[in-house]
């Protein structure tokens, strides 16, 4: 069982790097998206483990924006989510065999995703664009100290208090911007690539400042 594990494993591993020598692209992508996804999985952005964001044009659910956001947050903290979890897991599972760790808990562990008015966390559901811009306003204080923001929507009354100051905070790093006519539209539907360039512009307009002195992707020793 460990032996056929273990080449299920490298398999995973090769699949990226055969894409890449092939000159071919993973996803069913926007055309007005493609240069930016395409980025965003070069530099290792982008989680994605089981392959199933096939066309990115579909909406995102919110567990699995999340779990994106978490991986975003590993790397700017000097880690890389998918290697935390196996090794968590390796271990873990030596001392208790039904051990698990997901992508989502470390969301979770994390504050990015957090529970619906009757504090589920509804990871299935598909998200709205202001739960996205509170998403990656939690995502952005994992790694640095918060700034001010900006917000001049036409329909800023329709955001609802909780997220307004995220939208303001993401709307001024020019990570979340409009969609059109000056209208931010809160309760859109968000894309997987959406998703994506988010956190590819998160990524290049907010990089980490070294606010945080204590990863929490540090492996116990």
């Amino acid at each position: 069982m460990k032996k056929w594990s273990a080449l299920y494993l490298a398999l995973l591993l090769l699949i990226p790097a055969a894409m890449a020598a092939e000159g071919t692209f993973p996803y069913e992508t926007s055309r007005w998206a493609q240069e930016e996804v395409a980025k965003a999985v070069d530099l290792g952005i982008v989680y994605d483990p089981f392959g199933s964001f096939w066309d990115t044009s579909d909406p995102i659910t919110r567990g699995s924006f999340a779990e994106n956001a978490a991986a975003l947050a590993a790397k700017e903290l000097g880690s890389d989510l998918e290697s935390y979890l196996l090794i968590m897991r390796y271990r873990g599972q030596a001392e208790d065999p039904s051990f698990s760790l997901r992508a989502l808990d470390v969301a979770r562990s994390l504050g990015i995703i957090q529970g619906r008015g009757d504090g589920a966390a509804d990871a299935y559901a598909h998200i709205t664009r202001q739960e996205a811009a509170v998403m990656l306003a939690r995502t952005y204080r994992a790694y640095r100290e918060t700034v001010q923001g900006s917000l001049s929507f036409t329909d800023r009354g329709e955001i609802a208090a909780w997220a307004l100051d995220d939208v303001r905070l993401m709307n001024g790093l020019g990570v979340m911007t409009g969609v059109g006519e000056g209208r931010f539209d809160p309760l859109g539907e968000y894309t997987v690539e959406q998703c994506i360039i988010s956190l590819l512009r998160l990524h290049e307009k907010a990089p980490s400042d070294g606010y945080k002195r204590e990863s929490p992707f540090a492996v116990p020793k």
